[in-house]
């Protein structure tokens, strides 16, 4: 997925992950070049109790390195 939104001309991946003690949702990501983006702390509430969501983010091709393209 990382690779096709890279040839689409995507710069940016965002990963929203259920859990924050969901560690292997989490360094799988981190092993896939995501970093730790931000915490929504009890955003949800599943089987009983509240969740935070774990926000990660991967830059793709230039990311943030180079301005975009003008518009044709």
């Amino acid at each position: 997925m990382i690779e096709t939104c890279e040839k689409a001309g995507y710069r940016q991946m965002i990963a929203v992950i259920g859990g924050g003690d969901n560690l292997a949702s989490i360094r799988l990501h981190e092993r896939a070049g995501f970093r730790h983006a931000g915490l929504l702390q009890a955003a949800g509430y599943k089987f009983g109790r509240w969740v935070d969501t774990v926000m990660m983010q991967r830059a793709l091709g230039e990311g943030d390195r180079t301005h975009p393209a003008e518009p044709l």
